[in-house]
């Protein structure tokens, strides 16, 4: 399947705007259930994604803003099992994004979160729906 690029021109005017307008914008793809993802690519009805990426950071560098591709968790260290259902990720996915978001944007986030406590959240939970120990036990 092909980029489609007036869909990538919306997204240049868009950030455009933003960027003039003052706005800090941090752009992800979300992530796929890793079967979903093999399959995605299996079929070959979505080679558009991995094509679009590229492009897609190309658009956020020119204004200044970063762009993270999570669709694959498996190159951030998550397991198999850090799945809610098929679709939905957990708190521990959740939390690996926004550590390397917060890792790669000390400026924004060090006055709200705490480096080594993230980590050891990821290090040591062991309910991927329940890292930061709010379910009752």
């Amino acid at each position: 399947a092909d980029v489609r690029m007036d869909t990538l021109e919306r997204l240049d005017e868009f950030l455009a705007e933003l960027h003039d307008d003052g706005v800090m914008v941090i752009g992800v793809t979300v992530p796929y259930h890793y079967e979903i993802y093999d399959a995605m690519q299996v079929s070959g009805d979505y080679t558009y994604m991995d094509k679009a990426a590229p492009m897609i950071d190309t658009l956020f560098e020119r204004y200044g803003f970063d762009y993270y591709y999570f669709a694959d968790m498996r190159v951030y260290g998550a397991s198999y099992d850090e799945w809610y259902d098929g679709w939905h990720i957990t708190e521990s996915n959740s939390l690996r994004m926004l550590n390397l978001i917060f890792q790669e944007h000390p400026d924004l986030f060090d006055d709200y979160t705490d480096d080594d406590v993230v980590q050891t959240m990821l290090d040591t939970f062991t309910n991927p729906m329940d890292v930061l120990g709010e379910l009752p036990q």
